[in-house]
């Protein structure tokens, strides 16, 4: 009888079954209580500290470069930049001077300086895709240095299809100008899609674009801190199980997207204030 009524819950109401799994997740996160993390994870904060030390953001570009090149003579091993710089900055001297018809040779440019930075360092860089149906300033995907492999995927079109359809797939993207990111290794989106409810409790791990696929920001730390060139993506007949980068497992929903396993409340990873680096 429980099944039943359980069956029926699902098949009248499933906005319910959703919320009650919601729940039921919350409260089991409270129960357990906060995991102690290690110091592998650090997070380079954009906090009130900084921004009265350098001002409202977006900050000079020159000020990013040094950030990155003291986190990388300090040793840190892969830096992903969940920031994505669109336009060039037009606060460079460079640029200032000729915009009022002043000698400018020997002046810098700000871009310049990071791209540079970014091409020395191990800064793996951040876009955005859009996944709604609007007008957008660029199309074109990045450069992806990843190989991506679908396992267990029957050879029958119908049955391939069936195996994709769960994929997030984008519309559009918002990445960094040309000049910053092609002189970037790789890089990666980082969207989070809240659900029904306001609360992030799942991340996409993939998205499709343009019928290629495309790593998260987190994904591609990864890959790329495990020295790793192909990214699997093992299926069942639901769709996708797991997302596989050498020995390592993730186990994901059928759309490839991460249920997060939440380590505590807010600051439970250090943060290190971006002034002090």
């Amino acid at each position: 009888m429980i099944a039943l009524s359980f069956s029926a819950v699902k098949v009248f109401f499933p906005e319910n079954i959703v919320k009650f799994d919601n729940n039921l997740k919350d409260f089991m996160f409270k129960v357990r209580g906060p995991i102690d993390t290690n110091q592998t994870v650090l997070i380079v904060d954009i906090d009130e500290k900084s921004l009265r030390h350098l001002g409202q953001w977006p900050w000079a570009r020159n000020d990013v470069a040094v950030i990155l090149e003291n986190l990388t003579n300090a040793g840190v091993g892969v830096i992903g930049l969940d920031i994505v710089f669109p336009e060039i900055d037009r606060t460079s001297p460079d640029l200032i001077a000729k915009k009022y018809k002043l000698e400018s040779n020997n002046l810098p440019n700000y871009d310049e300086i990071l791209a540079k930075t970014i091409s020395q360092t191990p800064t793996i860089m951040g876009y955005q895709f859009e996944l709604s149906d609007k007008l957008y300033s660029k199309k074109e995907p990045p450069s992806l240095p990843a190989v991506f492999i679908k396992k267990n995927i029957d050879s029958d079109f119908e049955n391939y299809e069936l195996g994709s359809e769960y994929i997030i797939k984008a519309n559009g993207i918002i990445q960094n100008h040309d000049l910053l990111q092609n002189n970037s290794f790789s890089s990666g989106f980082f969207n989070n899609i809240p659900d029904e409810s306001g609360i992030v409790r799942s991340v996409p791990l993939i998205i499709e674009y343009n019928d290629e696929l495309f790593s998260s920001l987190a994904l591609e730390v990864t890959r790329i801190a495990l020295q790793e060139k192909k990214v699997v993506l093992n299926y069942t007949h639901l769709g996708i199980e797991n997302i596989q980068i050498g020995d390592f497992e993730i186990p994901t929903d059928r759309a490839g997207r991460l249920i997060i396993n939440y380590r505590g409340a807010e600051k439970t990873f250090q943060y290190i204030s971006a002034i002090d680096i």
